[in-house]
């Protein structure tokens, strides 16, 4: 029986070294579908079950490559087979392959198979320097780790004998850090048939962005070009002269809501009653400080016909208003105030030339081929702008952006890459920036720190508004500032959170995009308000000063250029008080045909006595 045996055990291994030996590995590869595979042609005497022996696979695997066999065994001599390539690493891990197209990137490709840009840094030492077209990455497969089952962020695996923190972590290729927050007693050891919740590892990414500088895509300074509906009759800018037997028609649509607020005041009997309808006050406020602002012009010599319309914020209201004499005649219209009156009185305001001036609104859309649109809030687009032009001059190594997945802040994560790019191409040194974005809602504290530098400046962006999701982050960012250099941006209502404290922010360096900023040591505010306090018997809210500044802006553009100063407003202009109380006035036009949005915006911090200053 044991010679028996031992004649069977030669055998066998005879036969295999014959075929290991005997069939040559081919060197010719091809990647297939995320597959990588040898292209193997088939020599004199080879057969299917030899082939398979010599490339450590089944007739399984190469039928299932080859679907022109059928299922049948049977090869001829010169027919090219793919022979799957079966990688695999100490902890079991399988691999794909991938080939690189044009315009990929190590983030678009973790995207596509669901795994961070570092597991594919760490399987391909040479991608930390970037990627090239047509060079095959080795991407693991964690897919085919071996989980129950998944869904779109975590891997669910049931603990078998044997398993570690370290095998897990290995075999799904994530962190000791990622493993014990979402399983907590887990650093304490595993127990046999626990279901551990793994994330995917998709909640880090680090890109390149790529600088163009001016002088790659040939960008050249164009003049400001005049407004498309300039006619001959109109006075050119330089020639205008102001004569003060002139008399500009200047109208103030707000929601007031006379009739109400005089029923209120009817009612008052102490000062617990309710002053005013709704939330009508500061708008009171706003036509407070625009007739201040009327004053100043008047002892400048600027005449006035003044009509106040309240459009109870009411769409019928605003047509019924429309529909007067005089509305036709207006040189200068302050409001309405919401950008859905706004487009009511669009198609009006252009056939009849009315320079409208909305306070508050700052909707790009309402601007689009309507160059007689002023918005005197500077947009969404322009606080990012301003944000990214500051970040272009502290720019270390890195900038992280800290999300929450949320549909909005990812959108707004799209619009401060784009403008990212387009405020380093002043930096000539800098070609290209390294952002890196985190999930941390999925991700945790440890992917956070992670993507921490020590000895660098980290420039942490937050696109958030959520307190309790900001609160959490920022307390985190506030230990680790002990050990790291922090910069923070974010939203400028963080500051009226009551979980979020003054001082945490104020050591992180916390700035933002302000559309406006009061500076009460400003001789100009002082005067403002003595003498606000004369006329109105109490302290200014912040619409005060608004309307201030805009009838003061807009009354001494009448005065310099005419009812035409759309002709004139340049980013450069000389209009006085350009910079106001509350408003920088710097009118961009949108587009060769729209109106003009204000790009004045101011960059706030905290000083060592926790006061905002503009940042320096």
């Amino acid at each position: 029986m044991k010679k028996i045996a031992l004649t069977l055990f030669l055998l066998f291994f005879g036969l295999n070294v014959f075929s290991q030996s005997g069939i040559k590995i081919s060197s010719s590869t091809i990647v297939v579908g995320g597959e990588k595979f040898y292209l193997h042609t088939v020599q004199k005497e080879q057969t299917l079950y030899s082939i398979c022996k010599a490339y450590k696979v089944t007739q399984k695997n190469i039928a299932k490559a080859n679907p022109n066999l059928n299922g049948s065994s049977s090869i001829n001599i010169g027919q090219v087979l793919k022979v799957p390539i079966k990688t695999v690493n100490k902890t079991g891990v399988t691999f794909k392959w991938h080939k690189v197209l044009k315009k990929e990137t190590l983030y678009s490709i973790a995207s596509k198979y669901k795994i961070s840009v570092n597991d594919i840094i760490k399987h391909n030492a040479d991608a930390k320097h970037g990627i090239k077209v047509g060079q095959v990455l080795k991407i693991p497969n964690v897919n085919g780790s071996g989980a129950d089952y998944t869904d779109n962020h975590f891997y669910y695996h049931t603990v078998e004998s044997g398993d570690t923190p370290f095998s897990v972590c290995q075999q799904y290729g994530t962190t000791y850090e990622q493993l014990y927050a979402f399983n907590r007693g887990s650093q304490n050891g595993l127990k046999l048939g626990e279901v551990l919740k793994i994330p995917k590892g998709n909640f880090d990414t680090t890109e390149k962005l790529r600088v163009y500088h001016e002088d790659e895509l040939g960008v050249k300074s164009i003049g400001y070009d005049p407004l498309y509906f300039e006619e001959k009759s109109t006075t050119p800018c330089s020639e205008f002269t102001y004569d003060k037997s002139m008399v500009f028609n200047v109208g103030v649509m707000l929601p007031l809501y006379v009739e109400k607020n005089a029923w209120l005041a009817k009612k008052y009997k102490n000062k617990n009653d309710r002053l005013f309808y709704k939330n009508s006050r500061r708008f009171y406020e706003m036509y407070e400080g625009i007739l201040l602002a009327l004053q100043q012009l008047k002892i400048a010599g600027l005449s006035v016909n003044l009509y106040v319309y309240d459009t109870k914020n009411n769409a019928e209201e605003i047509r019924k208003i429309m529909q007067k004499d005089e509305f036709k005649t207006l040189d200068l219209l302050i409001g309405p105030i919401y950008s859905a009156n706004v487009q009511i009185l669009s198609y009006y305001i252009k056939k009849y030339k009315i320079n409208l001036v909305t306070p508050l609104s700052h909707n790009a859309k309402l601007l689009k081929n309507n160059p007689f649109i002023f918005e005197a809030m500077p947009t969404k687009e322009t606080r990012v702008k301003k944000t990214s032009d500051f970040l272009s001059l502290l720019y270390d190594t890195s900038v992280v952006i800290v999300h929450g997945g949320t549909p909005k802040e990812l959108e707004l994560i799209d619009l401060y890459k784009r403008k990212l790019v387009k405020s380093f191409v002043a930096q000539d040194q800098i070609d290209e920036i390294i952002l890196k974005t985190i999930d941390y809602e999925h991700g945790g504290a440890a992917t956070l720190e992670d993507a921490l530098s020590v000895g660098n400046r980290n420039i942490i962006l937050i696109p958030s508004s959520n307190e309790v999701f900001v609160t959490k982050i920022i307390e985190k960012l506030y230990n680790y500032s002990k050990d790291y250099d922090i910069s923070l941006f974010g939203p400028p209502n963080w500051e009226l959170y009551q979980n979020v404290q003054i001082n945490h922010l104020r050591n992180l360096s916390f700035r933002y995009a302000a559309p406006s900023y009061i500076d009460y040591e400003n001789w100009r505010v002082k005067s403002f308000i003595r003498k606000y306090r004369t006329a109105y018997k109490t302290e200014p809210g912040i619409y005060a000063y608004k309307g201030y500044d805009i009838m003061y802006y807009f009354g001494n553009a009448l005065m310099r250029y005419g009812k035409h100063f759309q002709f004139c407003l340049t980013p450069f202009d000389k209009i006085p008080n350009r910079k106001g109380l509350v408003h920088d006035f710097e009118f961009i036009r949108y587009g060769n045909k729209g109106g003009f949005a204000n790009s004045g915006v101011f960059m706030l911090e905290y000083n060592e006595n926790f006061v905002l200053k503009k940042s320096k």
